[in-house]
């Protein structure tokens, strides 16, 4: 008896032509003749749809990552703008200070120098008077020629000159007393707060030794006086 052979091949039997029958190729989705072509013309509308949502997604996704990291930039430059500003504008405070302090301090040494030269001034016309009006008359007369653009503009300068200020010297003792109204005329002096115009640039003495200053060299009919308290 003979033995039927069945035509049917299992596919483990020929696996190269089995492979070849079912590997799948990207023609597939478009052949129409194929399973994989048929179910793209059906779903077409379906899975364009979903490429173009997955693109959509992934170029809002990218937009937000650039402006997120955009937006961190920018807030951190701004962080940063804002801590170098605060930075240099606290240096600028210090050194403001430091130089108000500096100058406040060379002023304040400035007007020591000059209440001891003036004060050693009227040491010098001790022998004359030294009657308090008389001193600060006499005080004041220094300081307006201090001011006045026809002679020296310091103190030192104006109690040095000859024949000016009769037995000033550096050498001469400063009384408290005599200090504490020379510096009340130097802080007024810098200040501003004047007992009058300083055009009274000339000193003189009458009978009792009182100090009178005026505003001319010689007395004259025109001639204006002035001293402390008038």
């Amino acid at each position: 008896m003979k033995r039927a052979y069945v035509n049917e091949c299992p596919s483990w039997a020929f696996p190269c032509e089995y492979e070849s029958e079912h590997r799948f190729m990207l023609g597939d989705f478009v052949r129409p003749d194929t399973r994989f072509g048929r179910f793209f013309r059906r779903n077409a509308v379906l899975l364009v749809g979903l490429a173009v949502l997955v693109l959509w997604t992934w170029t809002i996704g990218t937009i937000c990552y650039h402006n997120g990291k955009v937006d961190a930039t920018q807030e951190l430059t701004e962080q940063y703008e804002a801590e170098i500003a605060k930075a240099v504008q606290a240096t600028k405070d210090e050194i403001a200070a430091a130089q108000f302090l500096s100058g406040d301090a060379s002023k304040q040494a400035q007007m020591e120098h000059d209440a001891r030269l003036i004060a050693q001034a009227m040491d010098g016309i001790k022998t004359i008077t030294e009657r308090e009006d008389d001193l600060r008359t006499y005080a004041w007369n220094i300081l307006f020629r201090v001011s006045d653009p026809g002679y020296p503009s310091s103190v030192a300068e104006v109690v040095g000159q000859a024949n000016q200020y009769m037995g000033f010297s550096e050498s001469n003792p400063v009384v408290t007393d005599k200090y504490r109204i020379a510096m009340e005329a130097v802080e007024d002096f810098y200040s501003g707060n004047w007992p009058t115009t300083a055009k009274f640039l000339y000193a003189e003495w009458d009978a009792k030794g009182k100090i009178i200053l005026r505003d001319t060299y010689l007395a004259g009919r025109d001639t204006e006086y002035w001293y402390w308290g008038k």
